[in-house]
């Protein structure tokens, strides 16, 4: 049986009152296990099971069969998040940037550490958007897409997502090209001040992440919400 560090990244009912539960862990990357009864169980599962909580998870792997979750206790319950709309629908972007650069049973401490971070930052519901594009980039970067950003000294470039990086000049051809701001990049500290700008590049950076890994973000549709 191994203890683990963990976040939810889904949870999925199986049958009447199981879940299938699937965590990220600072141990072990992602892995999945059953909860058995976890609907109906105050006693062992009761309010844990919830996205946002950071977890202590007692999980025994099985060969050929579901793995079984025993036992979860709480760490932390990041209820600033839960309590907040905006909060909630950015943080649960955030987990699906995990989830599509967490590999099963491939540890990634550093990832790990870096959405706690996040999650904390984001408990206070303030400058939300700067806190997530910043967890862009940094993820970006330690699970190996980091796109190239360098440049002279332009305000602003074009940025192809499918060469993941600066073009000099807009093709006509190419419609895989867009404006990204690299001034606030440079200086992070004036994102507070430039909130179109970071939604403009949040959107540039998720359409470079679903190029680059082939998946879909069920979650980004708060982008469309966004009028800065």
């Amino acid at each position: 049986m191994n203890t683990l560090e963990a976040l939810i990244l889904k949870k999925t009912l199986y049958k009447e009152a199981d879940y299938i539960v699937t965590f990220f862990t600072k141990e072990l990357g992602k892995i999945s296990g059953l909860a058995r009864n976890a609907k109906n169980s105050k006693k062992r599962f009761g309010g844990r099971l919830e996205l946002f909580n950071h977890l202590k998870v007692d999980i025994k792997q099985n060969d050929n069969k579901f793995n079984t979750i025993n036992d979860v206790q709480i760490k932390r319950s990041y209820i600033g998040i839960m309590e907040n709309l905006e909060a909630f629908m950015i943080a649960s972007f955030v987990m699906e940037h995990v989830d599509f650069f967490s590999s099963e049973n491939e540890q990634s401490e550093e990832l790990f550490s870096e959405t706690l971070k996040t999650l904390h930052e984001m408990e206070s519901g303030e400058a939300l958007l700067p806190k997530l594009h910043t967890f862009q980039l940094n993820s970006l970067k330690i699970s190996g897409y980091e796109p190239d950003l360098e440049s002279r000294d332009e305000t602003t470039a074009n940025f192809s997502i499918s060469d993941g990086k600066i073009v000099d000049s807009l093709p006509k051809t190419d419609n895989n090209v867009y404006k990204f701001h690299l001034d606030i990049v440079r200086n992070p500290e004036t994102m507070d001040i430039f909130l179109g700008k970071v939604a403009n590049n949040i959107r540039v950076l998720t359409k470079y992440i679903e190029y680059h890994t082939e998946k879909q973000f069920k979650t980004a549709k708060f982008l469309e919400e966004i009028n800065i």
